[in-house]
């Protein structure tokens, strides 16, 4: 009969040693037995750390048995692989350039052949990157001049692992056709099968699904292995021919450096092309998307998701979790249907980003995206990329803090503030559908030093306007949330300190040196402070409507503005502390925005 004494939960050698005598101190062979002045004690400690290890290690292995609980990235690898998940590898940074090669003299040739791999040079700092070409290019000379217009170039060398195929009977195990590079980009793999001593010569395609797949389908599928690698998967010849014994395989890849080489824009050709050194490139866009593959915690949160989408855009959940996995660089990312937005657009799915290195988002980038969720989302849907709105909030703080408590200088206490309203921006902002919560921000500023006694911070939100200069146009601002129509009318002519649920920074109207504001009345003016310290209204030039938040301007025009552009400022209702972005619109705190005041207290 199993002892009651004896722990079965705990994982301390102690409690497993006290237990192991605490039962044969019940047997009355060992009653009143001095187990640590005898040779028995040694024996217990065998037993002990026999229960301890044995149970350390079986709590390993159950934990490595879980995707939530695995620890070594092969387990979290191998589990993902139960759910058909191909973690991401790193990728290559894109650059689009156009490319010119200009040849002289009598022998000049008809066409001209850029194969794959062609190699470019670009440099971030002094560093240097080799950038090539991923397909063979054909030119045709005009006049001896062979243009390359959008070419798209890409990070790293190629390389190529091959293998040849055991015989089954000379095979002492299932042979594995593990890829030896731990930063290859798997989008640029292809697979070719050489077989009967190069008689047959067959490409073979990456299948991600067994689906419409026969005896005869070419194709091969790609899982993750040990140690960083990837490893290529051919079918049985029930589903997916399988290569014939003795047959060469031959992987040929990219070997890429990830993130370091972003921002790239100037290349220059390594060697001559044709002949010809007469090489010029402008770049169209600099290069971005390169990334580093997956870790642990991003393959465990994305590969639930993956399985739940079966690769298959149908929901707006399915668009964001094929986007976010396939593409690192997408920093913000909203999908809904084109029958919510104003007016409808029925039969789309409206996709709004923002990626990394870029203000806008590129048309080859839209070109790549859309080529890749057509082949997953229903025909009758069309992806449509639309420009992301951005809604900032301008936050003023006065903080206190108690110099009898710390060494830190006001401007120190001043930094670590702006770092804790930075940090809140980071974590919880920077993103669509963004909550600003006023009462979490007042606690990271707050907690930004223990010598902080209190802080009284406000925000209010911003818009940027940038107009055309020296042009009469029509401008539509939307903040999309109820505004402050508290204050009282505003006459003509008023005091510079008085409250608006609407200002804006200054501009040049008519040479002179103005801004904006409303007069709580649901009008828009151009005013001017004058020498006497007030505002003098110059004209109205548009409406405001404090339900929705919009804001007209109506033939409105500047001949220049001071900064990147017109900053709006809109003050929420009196007691309405948070706001909340919508769909399309992206919500952060710039760095410019950020006021402290530091004041001293002493305690």
């Amino acid at each position: 009969m199993a002892n009651s004494s004896i722990s079965l939960t705990s994982l301390d050698f102690a409690d497993y040693k006290n237990s192991l005598k605490t039962y044969l101190s019940s047997q009355p062979q060992f009653q009143d037995y001095n187990f640590d002045a005898s040779n028995l004690n040694v024996i217990l400690d065998l037993l002990s750390y026999n229960t301890y290890l044995n149970a350390y290690y079986m709590n390993m292995i159950g934990s490595e048995m879980f995707l939530d609980t695995a620890q070594l990235r092969d387990s979290v690898v191998l589990k993902a692989k139960e759910l058909n998940y191909v973690p991401r590898s790193f990728r290559s940074a894109q650059a689009n350039v156009n490319l010119q090669v200009t040849f002289t003299g009598v022998n000049i040739p008809i066409l001209l052949s850029i194969p794959k791999g062609t190699s470019f040079t670009g440099k971030a700092g002094s560093n240097a990157y080799t950038f090539s070409t991923n397909e063979n290019i054909t030119l045709q000379s005009g006049n001896g001049i062979f243009v390359a217009n959008n070419l798209n170039i890409y990070e790293g060398t190629y390389v190529t692992d091959t293998f040849v195929v055991q015989a089954v009977a000379n095979s002492a195990s299932v042979q594995k056709f593990v890829l030896s590079n731990p930063t290859i980009d798997t989008n640029s793999l292809t697979v070719t099968v050489v077989e009967n001593n190069g008689a047959n010569v067959t490409p073979y395609s990456l299948s991600s699904s067994i689906l419409d797949l026969t005896t005869t389908s070419t194709v091969y599928f790609l899982q993750g292995s040990e140690n960083n690698l990837y490893q290529i998967v051919f079918g049985d010849n029930v589903v997916g021919k399988k290569p014939v014994d003795n047959s060469t395989i031959i992987a040929e890849y990219r070997v890429t450096n990830g993130q370091l080489p972003n921002g790239i824009s100037i290349f220059s050709p390594n060697g001559t092309l044709g002949g010809s050194s007469n090489i010029a490139i402008t770049t169209v866009s600099r290069a971005s998307g390169g990334d580093i593959g997956e870790d642990i915690e991003t393959i465990r949160q994305n590969a639930p998701r993956f399985y739940a989408t079966q690769d298959r855009a149908v929901t707006a959940n399915d668009y964001e979790s094929l986007l976010r996995i396939a593409y690192p660089e997408i920093q913000a990312l909203s999908v809904y249907g084109g029958e919510t937005a104003n007016p409808p657009q029925y039969g789309t799915v409206l996709i709004s980003m923002k990626i990394a290195n870029f203000d806008a988002v590129p048309d080859s980038k839209k070109l790549e995206y859309t080529t890749y969720l057509n082949a997953r989302a229903p025909l009758t849907i069309q992806p449509s990329f639309i420009e992301p709105n951005y809604t900032y909030a301008s936050v003023q703080s006065v903080v206190k803090y108690n110099v009898n408590k710390t060494s830190l200088s006001p401007a120190d206490i001043s930094g670590f503030v702006t770092s804790a309203i930075q940090s809140y921006n980071l974590v919880n902002l920077n993103n669509f559908k963004a909550t600003l919560l006023y009462s979490k921000l007042v606690a990271n500023i707050d907690a930004a030093d223990a010598s902080i006694i209190s802080n009284q911070t406000e925000y209010t939100l911003m818009k940027k306007l940038v107009p055309s200069l020296a042009k009469i146009q029509n401008y539509t601002i939307d903040f999309n949330t109820a505004l402050n129509s508290a204050y009282p009318p505003e006459p003509t002519i008023h005091a510079a300190d008085d409250l608006h649920a609407i200002l804006s920074s200054n501009f040049v109207y008519n040479d002179v040196v103005v801004s904006l504001e409303d007069d709580s009345n649901g009008n828009i003016r151009i005013v001017q402070q004058q020498s006497d310290g007030n505002h003098h209204t110059i004209l109205n030039i548009g409406t405001v409507d404090y339900v929705t938040g919009r804001i007209q301007l109506n033939n409105f025009f500047t001949s220049n503005y001071f900064g990147d552009s017109i900053r709006i400022y809109a003050r929420l209702p009196d007691g309405v502390l948070d706001y909340t972005s919508n769909q399309n619109t992206i919500l952060e705190i710039p760095n410019d925005e950020i006021s402290v005041n530091v004041q001293i207290v002493r305690q």
